[in-house]
């Protein structure tokens, strides 16, 4: 994973550039999987410490494959700025402002890929079709709560075992 940029309280990565990743979208989802995970913990925490309310932060992500454009910018500042645009973070946009608190929201072809890889049982398929600017109506699916359930498992069994 290479975080891009973070723009207000989005945080934008991708997979599979520069150098191309057949297996992109089974190592993003999992690391959304992580994502989910480590967000929990900390809701956990600042609850403890802050008090109610605060058990009612959220993630929504979004997660599509396809082709970018990425770019360096160099400011005044000598500071460098990565810029990816086109279709592809578009559609990865519109699917995480129309997810669901904590949950991890694919495109088809991102579940094509994830189905490709014998992942299959991860995808739930949308019971809605998203409206996407540009795109129309567009099937989608979601990460199955019993896939993140077991990757929460995993990582609790580590972190129990020190590793």
């Amino acid at each position: 994973m290479y975080k891009v940029e973070n723009i207000g309280d989005t945080y934008c990565a991708v997979c599979g550039v520069p150098e191309e990743r057949r297996d992109h979208a089974v190592a993003m989802v999992r690391f959304a999987m992580d994502v989910r995970t480590k967000m929990q913990v900390l809701t956990r925490q600042l609850m403890d410490r802050l008090g109610q309310g605060t058990d009612q932060l959220r993630v929504r992500i979004g997660i599509h494959s396809g082709s970018v454009v990425a770019g360096i910018l160099r400011g005044q500042r000598a500071q460098s700025f990565k810029l990816l645009s086109g279709d592809t973070v578009h559609m990865a946009v519109a699917m995480m402002e129309k997810g669901k608190g904590n949950q991890i929201h694919v495109s088809m072809e991102t579940a094509q890929w994830i189905i490709d890889a014998g992942k299959e049982r991860w995808l739930r398929q949308s019971e809605t079709m998203l409206e996407v600017p540009n795109k129309g109506q567009v099937q989608t699916f979601w990460i199955k709560d019993e896939a993140l359930e077991s990757k929460a498992k995993v990582v609790r069994t580590q972190k129990r075992q020190g590793e």
